[in-house]
């Protein structure tokens, strides 16, 4: 066992201001958003608003051996986090772009403080969430930039219980 894991990290290179990748003839390619924090799905509601599911991971994973905090130090680092605050994640962020020219015109967090999101769907008028701890529902309105209703939980854990900590989440 050694102190340091053997890891090699990606190093993270994104977009300079005046570069883009290289695409055929007539077609181009540009950033529909940025400043998101772990993007892991990319939704597209019928009506072309764009929803962004943002997950860091769940929460309360307990790091046992010294290697799993060097690992979570060095990776932070590869997120580009640099150890700092954290942003903002596990949410879904809403994207419009009201006048269909490929920018985005309205940006807002329809849902915060989720445990680690991974997937989104949406039938007949209501949002379907897949966190790490279960399956929760919301009414939804194609048009709406928030959410305010309570979350229906449709398939937590035996018991009510976290994936990752072991608590419990409802009563």
């Amino acid at each position: 066992m050694t102190l340091l894991p053997d890891m090699k990290l990606a190093e993270v290179i994104g977009w300079q201001e005046d570069e883009a990748p290289t695409v055929p003839d007539g077609f181009t390619v540009a950033a529909y958003a940025k400043d998101l924090v772990n993007p892991r799905t990319v939704h597209t509601l019928p009506n072309g608003d764009v929803l962004v599911v943002q997950g860091r991971g769940p929460s309360g994973k307990p790091l046992l051996r010294p290697k799993d905090y060097i690992r979570g130090w060095l990776m932070s680092l590869a997120k580009g986090s640099g150890g700092g605050p954290k942003k903002d994640s596990n949410l879904i962020t809403l994207l419009r772009d009201t006048d269909r020219d490929g920018v985005v015109d309205e940006r807002s967090d329809l849902l915060t403080d989720l445990n680690s999101p991974f997937g989104v769907a949406w039938i007949d008028n209501t949002l379907y969430v897949a966190a790490a701890d279960a399956i929760l529902s919301y009414p939804y309105e194609l048009g709406a930039t928030e959410i305010t209703a309570a979350a229906e939980v449709l398939t937590p854990l035996p018991g009510g219980r976290s994936i990752t900590t072991g608590q419990r989440i409802w009563r």
